[in-house]
């Protein structure tokens, strides 16, 4: 399947809430084979408070704020076709972007998940979070569909299927005796 658009709906941002609409953070894709080169916004930090909706129209290179109309949000260069892509969060205040490639953030934090749909294997929620005096702060959660090819990195569900059931089994024969 080849990935020619994605709905984009931005449910929880922070830093949003915590200004009263006032300023929130900038949630975006990048191409894996360039990943500093390719940082394209698909909300910005001045965007209106959450929740907010964009298109991102890959055969045209451009993202589309939906709220109130289309609006073109951003241009980007389109020529890496269907390559893979992540996505990043830019926060106003921190030296660099968190990306959802854990070897991209400083000493190689993993500080986001991709979460497929069960219902929609190809639409995911996508979060990012810190760290904070042993306590996870969620920063922004957004929904992407449909993600296709899937947005790196992300495990191989035969692998996470084969790991789940070898610890099934090692959790029964515990219990057995």
């Amino acid at each position: 399947m080849i990935r020619d658009f994605t709905i984009n709906l931005e449910i929880f941002d922070l830093l949003d809430i915590a200004s009263s609409g006032l300023i929130g953070s900038q949630f975006g894709f990048y191409y894996g084979a360039n990943p500093l080169n390719t940082l394209t916004p698909i909300f910005q930090v001045d965007d209106n408070p959450s929740p907010q909706a964009a298109l991102v129209d890959f055969t045209n290179g451009v993202v589309l704020d939906l709220d109130g109309g289309p609006v073109l949000e951003a241009v980007f260069d389109n020529s890496l076709g269907n390559a893979d892509i992540g996505f990043y969060l830019a926060v106003p205040g921190f030296p660099v972007p968190i990306f959802t490639q854990a070897v991209l953030n400083p000493g190689g934090a993993d500080l986001a998940a991709e979460y497929p749909f069960l219902s929609s294997p190809f639409s995911f929620l996508i979060g990012f979070a810190l760290p904070t005096g042993g306590v996870t702060v969620p920063l922004h959660l957004s929904i992407v569909a449909p993600l296709v090819p899937s947005p790196i990195p992300l495990p191989g569900a035969a692998g996470l299927w084969l790991l789940g059931i070898a610890g099934l089994a090692l959790f029964r024969r515990k219990v057995a005796a």
